[in-house]
């Protein structure tokens, strides 16, 4: 995309996108709330606002559609899910908001408003008993998914869920730069360390991938991240970090040990 104010450097194969990737056909995308950690600094957020205003003329559309298939609710509803949806299409890109459109117009129709405000209600003192650090970061992202998590996820896996958002939280609460610096680093290591296959099925679709690489091009510039960096880090330390899938052992050598993509 290279959009920004900030320089593109190549980070000798690090940012580098790998060719003929066996994406499918068909594929649920991530859920919002499934990234390991946030990094929330101007870099990013500057990234998140060019992507949103080149997705504009299709959200758009989007959106006239929802609200024409509001259009029949009672007026104090579709006041309601009208607010809902514009705060969906505030956060999500256009992949996920067209993935949850249809979802949303059927609780359009069958929840409640006052259902969704009695489970936020919910969530909201869950998160608050739990002990997930302070300051904006943490603040916004509490209130984000107080307020999406009742849109996206079933009564019955909400706390569950809730729970997870708590480890994404603490995880993400220190935004200083050495911590930036480490996430950043952590990221380009885990590109490094996947097979094609968990490469697929970790980003699901070639647009988020290729997003995720012009992105950490942007924030490897600002923080200067050096290549030796990135390769002096254990191999093995992201995928216990984050809680990775275990996937089939196919991708193992005859040594039993799990082969990575090389470097060059």
């Amino acid at each position: 995309m290279k959009i920004l104010k900030y320089p593109y450097v190549d980070r000798s194969n690090l940012l580098q996108a790998r060719s003929d990737l066996p994406w499918p056909e068909y594929a649920r995308p991530r859920s919002y709330w499934s990234a390991p950690f946030i990094i929330d600094e101007e870099v990013s957020r500057d990234f998140k606002a060019q992507c949103d205003e080149i997705e504009k003329p299709q959200k758009d559309l989007l959106k006239d559609q929802i609200e024409q298939e509001l259009f029949d609710l009672a007026s104090t509803k579709r006041r309601f899910w009208t607010a809902e949806y514009r705060f969906l299409e505030k956060i999500l890109p256009l992949s996920l908001l067209t993935f949850y459109a249809p979802s949303f117009l059927y609780l359009s129709r069958n929840m409640p408003p006052r259902q969704v405000t009695q489970r936020r209600q919910v969530v909201r003192k869950y998160i608050e008993n739990q002990n997930i650090g302070s300051g904006r970061t943490v603040s916004k992202l509490s209130s984000y998914f107080t307020r999406s998590s009742v849109l996206f996820f079933p009564a019955d896996r909400l706390i569950r869920l809730t729970d997870r958002f708590c480890i994404l939280a603490r995880r993400s609460a220190d935004q200083s730069v050495r911590m930036t610096r480490y996430r950043i680093m952590l990221k380009l290591h885990l590109l490094q360390v996947m097979t094609d296959q968990e490469l697929c099925e970790y980003f699901r679709e070639h647009q988020s991938y290729q997003r995720e690489l012009e992105l950490l091009s942007l924030l490897s510039s600002r923080y200067k991240i050096e290549t030796t960096e990135v390769l002096r880090m254990t191999f093995g330390k992201f995928d216990q970090l984050v809680g990775l899938p275990k996937y089939p052992d196919k991708e193992k050598t005859s040594s039993g040990r799990r082969k990575t993509r090389p470097l060059a």
